[in-house]
């Protein structure tokens, strides 16, 4: 059962790092092919990769968990010093499950998901502290900050973590970056710190981080007895990094919102037909046209002066034959004409046909988007106030990723969007709680 989820580790691993698993001259993989020192110089090298993609993409606990990974790898290295060249086959019980830790730890890495993420931070804290000198051994468990400001001269970057035997200032630990050597400034058995020029990260860009690798060499008591003095032997635990600088601008927000503004809309109503006849006598009557209640309901109203009438002469001659007696009574749910037609036994008669009609109105609360656009800045920290309605807020950082959000927050560690009922607050790294 161990010979076979070493296979698996050993595929997994592989698969991550581009490494080939030799084979049987069947052509099936040699689970004890790969050494112990290989597997654990492999993981190293995948690390490496997974904090320089993390650190891209700002997913601070995805450089944590690989930080600590990392020194456990690099502890290991001490620890099993004497079987680093053993395959699997030659290594004891206990250097077995270190081995297929060891893999499933990178595993859980590579894996990405906060959840596997979270797994492999605690079994990387479990580790550290079972491995032969884990009281001894540097252990690393974050740094900060992650990134240079563009604008900073100089990048103080902390290294935590627990080294039980700090010494003092004759084996200070350094940070090597581009053939320079730098000293810790501070140096205790919680953390250490050093100060690197800006510049030495490189050139400033306007489209992505620039960075460089570093190598941060840590002095530990390696004696068997905690001798000191001329006794002591003075060993160094080595870690890679890549320090990052920020470019000159973090991108840009546009934060779309609804405004609300009211419509004014007409429209025109039409009664029916009515017929005056006066073929047998005279005529006049008064016709009306009602609003519908479902036009009321819907908020039309009559526009008082936008009340005319139609007339369709059949016989006769109007002010002789035929009379407009004018606009009567009128509301804004009501319009009244009245006509006249007269009977007349020796000439034409008055005939007509009528009807009222009326320009109607309302007014209608309508939303429409209204969008703000900022350019982001780093070490900032801006509120926004939301109106009533839907909102989202689209980021475009630097390097043309974007990021659309509505009701919704951003935790990346370049830029995070805090939400509530009210605003939205869009912060950049470096900004005062961001």
């Amino acid at each position: 059962m161990m010979r076979w989820r070493v296979l698996l580790a050993s595929l997994c691993l592989a698969g991550m790092v581009g490494v080939v698993i030799p084979k049987t001259s069947h052509g099936t993989p040699q689970i004890g092919a790969l050494t112990f020192g290989a597997v654990l110089q492999l993981g190293l090298s995948k690390v490496s990769d997974l904090i320089r993609e993390a650190q891209e993409a700002g997913r601070v606990v995805a450089i944590t968990a690989a930080v600590q990974a990392q020194s456990v790898l690099v502890s290991a290295q001490v620890a099993y010093e004497a079987s680093l060249k053993k395959t699997f086959d030659e290594l004891n019980e206990s250097e077995r499950k270190a081995f297929t830790d060891m893999q499933s730890l990178v595993a859980d890495l590579t894996a990405g998901t906060d959840e596997a993420l979270a797994k492999a931070s605690k079994d990387a804290r479990l580790i550290a502290n079972t491995l032969p000198f884990h009281g001894r051994h540097p252990q690393l468990v974050s740094y900060a900050p992650l990134y240079a400001q563009p604008d900073a001269e100089v990048y103080r970057v902390r290294f935590e973590g627990n080294f039980p035997f700090a010494f003092d200032a004759r084996a200070l630990p350094t940070l090597v970056l581009s053939t320079k050597s730098h000293e810790a400034l501070l140096y205790d058995n919680l953390g250490l710190a050093f100060d690197v020029p800006a510049r030495d990260l490189g050139d400033l860009s306007d489209d992505r981080i620039v960075r460089k690798p570093v190598t941060v060499e840590i002095p530990w008591n390696a004696s068997r007895w905690y001798q000191v003095g001329p006794l002591r032997r003075l060993a160094r635990a080595r870690y890679a990094f890549e320090l990052a600088r920020l470019p000159r601008g973090a991108g840009k927000l546009t934060l779309i919102t609804t405004e609300p503004y009211s419509e004014i809309e007409t429209q025109r109503r039409e009664s029916e037909w009515w017929t005056l006849d006066s073929g047998q006598d005279d005529k006049e009557e008064t016709h009306c046209l009602d609003l519908s209640e479902a036009d009321q309901r819907a908020g039309w109203r009559i526009v008082r002066t936008g009340v005319g009438r139609d007339v369709h002469v059949i016989e006769g001659e109007q002010n002789s034959d035929w009379y407009d007696r004018g606009q009567q009574e009128t509301s804004d749910t009501k319009a009244c004409w009245r006509m006249r037609t007269e009977h007349h036994a020796w000439d034409d008669d008055g005939k007509i046909r009528f009807r009222v009609h009326v320009e109607v109105r309302r007014e209608v609360d309508r939303t429409r988007p209204k969008s703000h656009t900022d350019v982001l800045t780093w070490a900032t920290s801006r509120s926004y106030s939301l109106p009533p309605g839907e909102w989202k807020i689209r980021i475009q950082l630097f390097d043309g990723r974007e990021y659309e959000l509505s009701r919704s927050e951003l935790t990346n560690e370049l830029v995070k969007v805090r939400a509530t009922a009210r605003d939205v607050t869009v912060s950049t790294f470096g900004a005062p709680g961001h």
